[in-house]
């Protein structure tokens, strides 16, 4: 038509050409998300999951069971993916209480009680559970009653409400346990690699949960601290890891940058305070039988006389726990063994070697390290069958009989050597859980007494050498501080060298 407008005819090409039309999806994967990119939603992973090496939640998801229309005409083309995304939309989290009869539906929103941080759950997190209630919970006690909790009061603590890092832990050593056993190379990396993940987690939050201790998850930060602790020791070794100290720390240390003390310190720091604050409370918690015993083999005293009054004090059994600690020391059995004539010489080294303001913290240290030593030997009935011999012949050796006394010799009721393996592990790591943090300063600035000191609480390690977290540490540990002493603090630590039988390496 002639009279038509210049605008009607100049808009006529344009009407062929349409946007294209852009749909927005909300089904990306929770990884993608929290990474704030967008997600190509392909199955049985996306694209972003598998670039960065991790595991896509879309690898859990269940396969889509055909509709009822699908299904009555199979001949029917399939929906358009575009469709699919443009009219489905997730369902909205349902509340605590669930109408009978309808099923919630399981989806991740950015405001569930997992911080956006954390790794979904996936079928490795199921593996690396079964590991620990089936074998890993099985190796951190010789004792069937300590196992039990292990492996069924740990796991239930983390499946509660806001304790999920509890869980992460178990996930973490658990991990590293499938990790020291695996043959395959690969199987072995993944292991560590999934160890790494979930233990970075657990700091996170059981750091967090520390902060914000209460008597409802004290029970909760003590078996997760715990847990780390034990995670430290099967942790890889590398070149100049010493335990105590930070292994990220890359510079060596100096008068005024002195190095950081290790992750695990700060959570053993952490089991000391909630014990002092809520010891009623973990008593009667699923920790309370492994705490006590632990506690008791440590302090001999009843932990209920400790508690009565919220502390130490002479009316409470403070008095009484310091008295059978000095009178172990003190006993005929521990003074006839040869480790207590080393901790003598040691003792008078360091009253000549040490500065005026060092030393009484040098002896502290010494003093809660003897004690440990003693109260292992007094959970094995070495220096008890040692105790006889010096009273009958200096040339009769050590006899099973002898050692098997050793509950009668002591006073311990019979029935007391069955947690025996309470207290070996307890007198093991008493020096550690003592340590204060002067003593730990100068460990961190590299003082040639502290790491000598240090040297005699390896050969005290070898108790644990059949654990699989501990295997290689004596051996690791001397090496390390022998590079780290000059050639005239080498001769003292003779001693730990010939009890541990080990050589330095050229």
């Amino acid at each position: 038509m002639q009279g038509s407008s210049p605008q009607t005819t100049a808009a006529s090409p344009a009407s062929h050409t349409r946007k294209r039309r852009h749909f927005k999806s909300r089904l990306g994967c929770a990884i993608c998300k929290r990474r704030k990119i967008k997600c190509d939603e392909s199955r049985p992973g996306c694209a972003n999951c598998a670039k960065h090496g991790v595991d896509c939640d879309f690898l859990n998801e269940p396969a889509a069971v055909p509709s009822r229309s699908n299904a009555a005409s199979p001949d029917a083309p399939p929906a358009s993916h575009s469709y699919l995304r443009s009219h489905f939309r997730p369902q909205p989290r349902p509340s605590v209480a669930t109408p009978r009869g309808t099923a919630p539906t399981c989806t991740t929103h950015a405001n569930d009680d997992l911080t956006p941080a954390q790794v979904p759950l996936q079928l490795a997190h199921l593996e690396m559970l079964h590991n620990f209630a089936t074998s890993t919970a099985l190796t951190l006690s010789p004792d069937p009653v300590l196992r039990t909790i292990w492996r069924l009061n740990a796991p239930r603590e983390g499946f509660r409400p806001g304790h999920g890092f509890v869980l992460r832990s178990i996930f973490a050593l658990s991990a590293l346990h499938m990790a020291v056993f695996a043959t395959d190379p690969a199987a072995k990396q993944q292991h560590l690699a999934r160890a790494r993940a979930e233990h970075g987690i657990a700091l996170r939050d059981t750091a967090a949960a520390l902060r914000h201790a209460s008597a409802s998850n004290c029970s909760a930060v003590f078996i997760s601290a715990t847990l780390t602790f034990l995670y430290a020791w099967a942790c890889p070794r590398q070149p100049g890891d010493i335990f105590l100290v930070s292994p990220s720390t890359t510079t060596a240390p100096t008068t005024s940058h002195p190095s950081q003390p290790a992750d695990w310190v700060f959570f053993l720091r952490g089991i000391r305070t909630i014990t002092d604050a809520w010891s009623a409370e973990l008593l009667r918690g699923p920790f309370g039988t492994m705490m006590r015993l632990g506690w008791e083999s440590t302090h001999f005293t009843k932990m209920s006389a400790y508690r009565q009054r919220g502390g130490w004090d002479e009316r409470d059994g403070g008095s009484d726990v310091g008295a059978g600690q000095a009178a172990l020391v003190a006993s005929p059995a521990w003074q006839a063994t040869a480790e207590h004539a080393q901790f003598l010489c040691l003792r008078r080294t360091v009253a000549r070697a040490a500065a005026a303001d060092e030393e009484p913290i040098y002896q502290k240290s010494i003093d809660s390290l003897e004690f440990g030593f003693a109260c292992t030997y007094r959970s094995m009935g070495t220096f008890h069958a040692a105790a006889t011999a010096a009273t009958t012949t200096a040339t009769t050796p050590s006899t099973p009989s002898a050692m098997s006394n050793a509950a009668q010799v002591d006073g311990r009721p019979p029935g007391a050597a069955a947690l025996a393996g309470a207290a070996l592990t307890s007198g093991v790591y008493y020096w550690l859980y003592c340590m204060d943090d002067d003593f730990l300063d100068l460990i961190m600035r590299r003082r040639p007494l502290a790491l000598v000191v240090f040297a005699h609480f390896v050969v005290l390690l070898r108790v644990l050498s059949s654990c699989w977290w501990m295997q290689g540490w004596t051996t690791h540990l001397m090496q390390e501080i022998w590079g780290l002493l000059d050639e005239d603090h080498r001769l003292w630590i003779c001693w730990p060298i010939e009890e541990l039988g080990w050589r330095p390496s050229v």
